[in-house]
Order: structure tokens, then C-alpha cells, then sequence
């Protein structure tokens, strides 16, 4: 706002600035549709375009943008990085995100080496101007309960106190009304009341010792959880906290809404530790939906650029671990852990990192798990190795150029 009265004159653009500001969101983008405002307004959309324009011009570079790709390129303008290679390689930020570098090179008529310079400039841009002046404070999460392993290693399950509501009962008061009270009417009353608030104590330590019951049989059985860590989650269900406590499911399931838990691996809602069992194979134990995706983001993490695994890659690791999972079950919890499939992550790990450690190599489980999905993936014919894939790209790359 200090910017706008600092820039326009006219009082109907201060006005259409003035209404734009107002829209920008904390990422600081402009998502109002112009035509609309226009009608607002009263004024011609040419206008409103040339007053967005201009606060485009503004301090932080990229503020108003309407678009990813216009964020960044107003960005780019601004620091005098703005070629026409760089503006055409915006315009397809879809091939962008998915790590297409074939096609973006053929696309600018360049290398994948010059592809991956400009994509390592856009990284130093900032996607979200707007989130550094964001003044909101961040409330921290307070437990409901707390779970720890006491120096004696058995678990010790509590309730935080202050999250408990709390109501107290002055009998003294009430005590001096119930003296100075004559008739039969105000004596009725004030008992009434008396009655109301012993209820509503009980209801509330009857409440903490349900919430308290419940958080205690799931501490106990996960208490391999709270010793070592998700990857031994243990599957659990409503019906066996329920069948433990006396309770209905129903009860269980009110108790557990909105609940947290501290433990010493962080701070988790209490419907974390519910999972469906996943089946074993070969006499193993039964492990928790939670624990098997928990391995299947540990297998993802250990890839590398040249070795990238499929759903029935991970499935075979999986199954290899004790797990009876199917490709379509691994295809599910990828998507549920926002890993992207195999060809997109391929293209994400060969852009060249700048900093950040080496990357560990393959474990053997995952070199098993790599045996098993490369070459059933040839034989069924899904595409030729990749060396014979990059010779085709690059001949299909020269055969653009003048002269081939």
C-alpha cells in the first residue's frame, strides 16, 4: 500500500490498485478474475491490466503474478536474466514439473546441458514471494497426553493438564445462599444448581479417565513404537481397544477424535496409531499399513539416478521383507506419500544437485529388489534399455537440427 500511494496519481488507478493489493494472497499471487473487477469497478479491463503492471514493478519481485510461470518471470526480469529461451522454457512449466528434459531441449534447440543450467537458475528464484513478509505466528501443537519410557523401562502414559478443562465448585457460596434462602422456591433453585455443577464435575473426571484408559491400552500395545520408532507400528484396530477397556467402539472412537499424543519420536494423533493389518508371508508377523508405507518411502529414499525402482520393483522388496502386498496396493500408498512414479522420479535424480550429501549406496535388499523388476520389465516389451532409449532421443535431437 506505502508502494501504491508512492506510484499512482490518478485516484481511480489508486482506486484499481488499492482493490488489487487487497486480493493478493499470502503467497503473493493475484488470484481475481480481472473481468469480474472490471464490473466491479466500472472500469475497462485495459485499465486494470495497466495498473497490475505496474505494481508488478513492485518490491518483492514476482508480487501480483498470476501464474507460476509469470512469478518467476517477473523475477527473472527483474534481475536482467530474461532471454528468450528462458521466457520460452516458462512457457511450458508443465514439461518443467515433470522433468521432461528431452523435450524442453528439442523444444529451445539446445542441449539437456543447457536445460539443466537455466533449471538450476530458476531454483534460486522464490516460487512464493509473498511468504517472507508472512507475520502470522505459528501456534504450537499442545499433546493431550504424554507417553514416555521412565528410567525403570516400563511406559508411563499421562494426561497434560493443561488441556483439561477445569471447573471448580465454591461450596462456600453455595452454603451461605442455602442459610439466607427462605422460601421453598429459592431453595429449589439454588440446590438445583448445586446438583448441575457436582454433574458436570464428575462428567468431566469421568471424561479424563476415559481419554486417559484409552491412551494407556494403545500405549501398551505399541509400545514398540514408543521404544523404537514408526517402522514398528503395530496394527490396530477400534474394536480391540474397545474390547480391552470395556467400551463400546463408538466411545473409542469419540475418545480418540481430535486427540494428540507426545512421544519421545514426536508428537502424533492418537488415530496414528490405528492401521489395518497388511498380510506376511513365510510365517511372518502381520505389520501395520503405516509401518509398510514407512518401508516403502525408506526403499524410494535409497534410489539412485541410475536405478530407479517400479511399483512391481517395490512390491517384490516388500514381499521379500515379510509383506504380502500387491503392485496396485504399492501404486495406492505411493499416492498417498506423494511419490511420484518411477519415469518421473528417473528424471527428478539426473538433475544435478549442487549441494547436499552424496547419496548412500543400494542396500542389498534393494539391489534384490532392482534384479526383479528390470528384466521382467524388458521381457513384456515396456521400451527399450535406456541406452538405446538415449541414443534414439539424441538422433531424434539432430535430425531437427538444419543440415541433418
Amino acid at each position: 500500500m506505502a508502494q501504491i500511494g508512492l506510484t499512482f496519481r490518478c485516484a481511480t488507478d489508486r482506486r484499481i490498485a488499492c482493490e488489487l493489493a487487497e486480493r493478493i494472497d499470502p503467497d503473493g499471487y493475484l488470484r481475481a478474475n480481472l473481468s469480474i473487477l472490471s464490473r466491479i469497478l466500472g472500469v475497462g479491463t485495459d485499465r486494470i491490466e495497466a495498473v497490475l503492471d505496474r505494481i508488478q514493478g513492485f518490491d518483492p519481485a514476482g508480487v501480483g503474478a498470476r501464474s507460476l510461470a509469470e512469478c518467476l518471470r517477473l523475477q527473472l526480469a527483474d534481475r536482467g536474466q530474461l532471454s528468450p529461451r528462458m521466457a520460452l522454457l516458462l512457457e511450458h512449466v508443465d514439461l518443467l514439473a515433470k522433468h521432461d528434459f528431452d523435450r524442453l531441449a528439442a523444444i529451445l534447440g539446445t542441449g539437456r546441458d543447457d536445460v539443466l543450467r537455466r533449471i538450476r537458475l530458476l531454483r534460486g528464484l522464490d516460487p512464493k514471494p509473498g511468504r517472507r513478509f508472512d507475520a502470522e505466528p505459528v501456534l504450537p501443537g499442545l499433546p493431550d497426553i504424554t507417553a514416555e519410557i521412565a528410567p525403570g523401562g516400563h511406559v508411563v502414559v499421562e494426561l497434560n493438564p493443561a488441556m483439561l478443562p477445569s471447573v471448580l465448585v465454591n461450596r462456600d457460596y453455595y452454603s451461605e445462599l442455602r442459610a439466607r434462602t427462605r422460601d421453598a422456591d429459592g431453595i429449589r433453585f439454588v440446590t438445583d444448581c448445586m446438583t448441575n455443577a457436582n454433574w458436570l464435575v464428575r462428567n468431566l473426571h469421568q471424561r479424563a479417565q476415559t481419554i486417559l484408559g484409552v491412551a494407556t491400552e494403545i500405549a501398551r500395545r505399541q509400545e514398540d513404537f514408543l521404544r523404537s520408532g514408526p517402522r514398528h507400528l503395530k496394527p490396530l484396530g477400534l474394536q480391540d481397544i474397545a474390547a480391552a477397556t470395556g467400551m463400546h467402539k463408538s466411545t473409542v472412537c469419540r475418545t480418540i477424535a481430535n486427540k494428540s499424543m507426545l512421544t519421545p519420536h514426536g508428537l502424533f494423533a492418537l488415530k496414528y496409531f490405528f492401521s489395518n493389518p497388511i498380510g506376511a508371508t513365510g510365517g511372518s508377523e502381520e505389520q501395520s499399513a503405516e509401518t509398510v508405507r514407512h518401508k516403502l518411502r525408506k526403499l524410494v529414499d535409497a534410489e539412485l539416478p541410475s536405478a530407479v525402482l517400479s511399483d512391481d520393483a517395490l512390491a517384490a522388496a516388500l514381499q521379500r521383507d515379510g509383506i504380502d502386498i500387491a503392485r496396485r496396493t504399492v501404486a495406492k500408498y505411493r499416492g498417498m506419500l506423494r511419490i511420484p512414479s518411477s519415469v518421473q522420479r528417473r528424471r527428478q535424480k539426473r538433475v544435478p544437485r549442487t549441494e547436499g550429501p552424496e547419496p548412500r549406496p543400494p542396500s542389498a535388499a534393494w539391489r534384490g529388489a532392482r534384479r526383479a523388476g528390470r528384466d521382467p520389465a524388458q521381457r513384456r516389451g515396456r521400451g527399450p534399455p535406456p541406452r538405446r532409449a538415449a541414443r534414439s532421443a539424441a538422433s531424434s535431437r539432430r535430425s531437427r537440427r538444419p543440415g541433418h
